[in-house]
C-alpha cells in the first residue's frame, strides 16, 4: 500500500541541513544562498533560517550561540531551544551530502508550492459564483 504524503516535507532532510549549518560556516553560507525560508516545511526551521539569515547580513557567522541569542531577540525561543539546536548539529554526522539534502527540501518545496496552485485552481473552479 502506498503511503499518503499529504503535506510534502522531509524533516530529516531540514533537521540535517540546519545541523550542518551550525555545524560549519561554509555549510551555513551554502544553505543560505541555495534555500529560502518558506522552503522549509517545519515553522521551528523556517524561524532558524531567518535568525541564520539575519546574522550573516549582519557579518556574524550563525553557530548554535548566535542563532539562539537571535531567536531570543525576535522573541522566538523557548525555553528549549538552545537545546534542540545542540540536538541537531550532534545528529548531524557529517556534512558531506548537504547538497544532496538541500535539493530534496527544495523539490519538497515545490511540491508544496504545486499543490497549493492546484488547490487554488481547483477551488475557484468548484466556486460557480466566480
Amino acid at each position: 500500500m502506498e503511503e499518503l504524503e499529504l503535506i510534502p516535507q522531509d524533516i530529516e532532510a531540514e533537521r540535517s541541513v540546519i545541523g550542518a549549518a551550525l555545524l560549519r560556516p561554509e555549510c551555513a553560507f551554502e544553505v543560505l544562498s541555495s534555500l529560502q525560508k518558506d522552503d522549509f516545511s517545519s515553522i521551528v526551521h523556517m524561524h532558524v533560517y531567518e535568525a541564520m539569515e539575519k546574522l550573516a547580513k549582519e557579518g556574524i557567522t550563525p553557530d548554535i550561540v548566535t542563532v539562539n541569542s537571535r531567536l531570543e531577540a525576535l522573541h522566538l525561543a523557548t525555553p528549549g531551544t538552545i537545546e534542540y539546536l545542540s540536538g541537531l548539529t550532534v545528529e548531524t554526522i557529517t556534512t558531506k551530502n548537504i547538497k544532496s539534502h538541500i535539493d530534496i527540501i527544495r523539490e519538497k518545496s515545490k511540491r508544496r508550492r504545486l499543490k497549493e496552485i492546484c488547490a487554488r485552481a481547483i477551488s475557484e473552479t468548484s466556486d460557480p459564483g466566480k
